[in-house]
């Protein structure tokens, strides 16, 4: 009898001892190591275990989705694969990617307005207030993850820049910098805003609006999802005299048309979701304080953002997003270009992309429940687009908000707005994303939203 229970506990025993088995790293293999631009340590910098490291046998396949979705996140790959094989009780990690296009030609075709709808419906698809451009980006020069940008752009707002950044600038790869010098003019702008709309005063004679930035920036990164960025920025902004006319509180209360700003701001991220361009799941935190001074005007401005985020798993296809963000904005006098609040750029509440909402508080949530419908990947010949993906997410949602203003009100300002609706993510190669989303509002407005980007 004694016999019988030890043959059949031996068993149990012996593959307990096997999963739970303890192998070191002797070696981590780039795989096609010709076609890798990307140098070997500016990749190994984002695994979890470095050669050495002892790992158990039974975490190897969630190690395998963690390393891959690291490497993903770098944006240099459209693909990242692991292996692991055991060899006299050794393991030898193999990795395979396919890297990314890296200088990158970003035919820039972007709208003058916040949105595709306003620009549709309110502005009737006038062409003059459409942006042509391009920005080539070099994305790993020099295959050390080094970014070098420059951009030119015509039409409704004629832009030029040049952007630099180091992410590793010493040995530990924990340190990095960078600066960016941008110039935009515009000679049509928004100057006030009535009842919750934008009012525009357009001169094709001249400049309405211009704006020149430099700023110059640091980052520390000590581990793979924290980082922390601290920047010093100059600002000058001008607009016409006809603009000024039209609305002296433009930017401050002393009627100037020059406003020149030295900026200081600090950002610290934790980023602990799968997929940084469009995640399923973990969470993540965005800290932002940035302290405004007017060179030439006394304005003084102290702006708080917090960004919190939540993804979860809740099924083999089926997920839930959770995302929240406030800002609260410290003036020492009004200025209406710096009470910007909802309804620019990536901040609204879905069904009220026709309002803008300023203010110096805002919060909003949001909520959705999507399904996995399609995942796939289309194999091209072609380097540097050997695999794309393509992935689509019907949902439903609901969103929650409020905007506060102390100095003027309109239908959607001061109150609470809720919306809810149902819609579609498409998320393909080079982290395209285009969301398709038809939302009811409190007011019963209803309406088909079309987004290229996300929160």
């Amino acid at each position: 009898m004694l016999c019988l229970f030890i043959c059949g506990l031996l068993p149990v025993m012996t593959g307990q001892f096997v999963a739970s088995a303890q192998y070191p790293v002797s070696g981590i293999i780039i795989e096609h190591l010709s076609r890798v631009r990307t140098h070997r340590d500016i990749l190994i910098r984002e695994l979890t275990f470095r050669e050495g490291d002892t790992l158990q046998l039974d975490r190897l396949d969630s190690l395998k989705k963690v390393n891959e979705d690291r490497l993903f996140n770098m944006r240099l790959f459209n693909r990242a694969a692991l292996r692991f094989d055991t060899t006299d009780r050794q393991l030898i990690c193999y990795i395979d990617v396919q890297e990314r296009f890296p200088v990158w030609p970003d035919p820039n075709f972007t709208l003058g307005d916040r949105n595709f709808n306003v620009w549709a419906s309110e502005h009737h698809f006038d062409w003059k207030r459409v942006n042509v451009g391009l920005k080539l980006s070099h994305l790993n020069l020099w295959g050390r993850r080094i970014q070098l940008g420059v951009l030119y752009q015509t039409g409704y707002t004629e832009k030029m820049g040049i952007d630099f950044t180091q992410p590793f600038a010493d040995k530990n790869k924990r340190h990095g910098w960078g600066w960016n010098i941008y110039r935009s003019a515009n000679k049509e702008t928004g100057y006030i805003t009535t009842g919750n709309k934008l009012k525009f005063y357009r001169d094709f004679n001249s400049i309405q609006y211009r704006e020149v930035n430099t700023e110059l920036f640091y980052t520390y990164r000590p581990a793979f999802a924290l980082q922390h960025r601290l920047g010093i920025r100059y600002t000058r902004q001008q607009v016409s005299d006809t603009i000024l006319k039209l609305n002296p509180y433009f930017f401050t209360s002393a009627a100037t048309r020059r406003l020149d700003l030295l900026q200081l701001s600090y950002r610290v991220e934790y980023n602990g979701v799968d997929n940084w361009n469009y995640p399923l799941t973990g969470w993540r935190i965005v800290t932002t304080a940035r302290y405004s001074r007017g060179l030439n005007e006394n304005f003084n401005q102290l702006d708080l953002h917090f960004q919190g985020d939540y993804y979860q798993k809740l099924g083999r296809k089926l997920f839930f997003a959770w995302d929240l963000k406030t800002r609260i904005a410290f003036q020492n006098t009004y200025s209406y270009f710096y009470s910007r609040n909802l309804g620019y750029e990536n901040d609204y509440i879905r069904g009220y992309e026709y309002y803008v909402i300023d203010g110096q508080f805002m919060a909003y949530s949001r909520q959705e429940l999507k399904y996995e419908l399609l995942h796939r990947y289309i194999h091209l010949p072609l380097r540097f687009f050997e695999t794309v993906p393509v992935r689509l997410y019907p949902k439903i949602f609901a969103d929650l908000g409020y905007s506060r203003d102390r100095y003027t009100d309109g239908p959607v300002s001061n109150r609470l707005l809720y919306s809810a609706g149902i819609g579609l993510d498409l998320v393909t190669l080079y982290d395209i994303k285009v969301r398709f989303e038809f939302t009811w509002n409190h007011l019963r407005e209803k309406d088909l939203y079309i987004h290229r980007k996300g929160n």
